[in-house]
């Protein structure tokens, strides 16, 4: 499956590299459970962590943790339950 997603690469400076990125979902394991986010907020310590040192998190570093959900897309028996 495509998509798109905001990613930090090393920053020159302080000055955070933010890019939009293609790229592609990995396939899931029975007892994951695949999320549609449809958008997503950038703040302050989004900023923060994209300008960590390369040594402490490796480069690039996906961004993003305030996401609106919109499908949950189940492929197993085994997830019975979602609480959000």
């Amino acid at each position: 499956m495509n998509t798109k997603f905001i990613a930090a690469y090393e920053p020159q400076g302080t000055t955070p590299d933010l890019r939009l990125v293609n790229g592609s979902v990995r396939a899931i394991h029975p007892s994951e459970l695949l999320i549609r986010v449809v958008a997503t907020g950038i703040c302050h310590t989004d900023l923060i962590f994209a300008t960590w040192p390369a040594d402490q998190i490796p480069y690039p570093k996906v961004l993003g943790h305030e996401g609106q959900l919109n499908t949950f897309l189940v492929f197993s028996a085994m997830i019975t339950e979602v609480r959000v």
